[in-house]
């Protein structure tokens, strides 16, 4: 059977339209995880239920599942585990992702370094990934981040162009604003991102339900 990465707890299935994503960037859900349910006639649902069965042909079948949905997606997933009710948990690669992101934004020759940039450490992963750009100071994207820096402003119209500009053809789309030290910085919204893949997943024939993975909180009054 597949290992966890992280032991999560799912229980039930939960209505998509009770699930937000606050405004402090603290999703309700654990960003990057996707519970999905296949059809117990479908191929998928059976191999799911091989894997939860422990057979280790099936285990390494989803692998082979988890790369055919990628693709479909346009964005990397990994299986990383099978549930008790015979759900697929998918984890967003974001090692891969972010790869993808840079490759993107390298090809431009105003691009001179692209580094990750690692949110502090948390009991969860991350709600978001993030590039810092360094932008050749003789270029015009460079100039320009410069001049807004120097305003002392975070993003603008002419910003917003230039990120659109360096980023086309990746997926998902990254947000873009320019930091105190006067770098382009490439934001992905992972939390923005799970939601947007589970209404991509709802739409395939062979699933019965796809949903994030809750973080559950103790009820204030549990326990008097």
């Amino acid at each position: 059977m597949l290992r966890s990465l992280r032991a999560l707890v799912s229980a039930g299935v939960f209505s998509l339209s009770l699930i937000t994503v606050e405004a402090n960037d603290n999703p309700a859900f654990v960003a990057g995880d996707l519970i999905v349910k296949f059809t117990a006639a479908s191929e998928s649902g059976s191999l799911v239920t091989r894997a939860m069965q422990g057979d280790q042909a099936a285990d390494r079948q989803l692998a082979a599942l988890a790369a055919r949905l990628s693709q479909e997606l346009g964005v990397a997933v990994a299986a990383v585990r099978v549930t008790s009710g015979n759900e697929l948990v998918l984890s967003v690669d974001r090692d891969r992702a972010t790869q993808s992101l840079r490759q993107v934004v390298m090809r431009d020759p105003a691009v001179r370094k692209a580094a990750r940039v690692d949110s502090p450490k948390t009991v969860l992963p991350a709600a978001q990934i993030t590039l810092a750009l360094d932008l050749r100071r003789d270029s015009e994207a460079g100039k320009l981040v410069r001049q807004t820096a120097q305003a002392k402003r975070k993003t603008t119209k002419e910003v917003e162009a230039l990120v659109a500009k360096l980023c086309v053809g990746a997926d998902p789309q990254p947000s873009g604003h320019v930091s105190n030290r006067g770098q382009l910085v490439l934001t992905v919204d992972i939390a923005a991102l799970t939601l947007d893949l589970i209404e991509r997943l709802k739409r395939r024939p062979d699933v019965e339900y796809a949903q994030p993975s809750l973080i559950v909180k103790p009820y204030p009054g549990a326990g008097h």
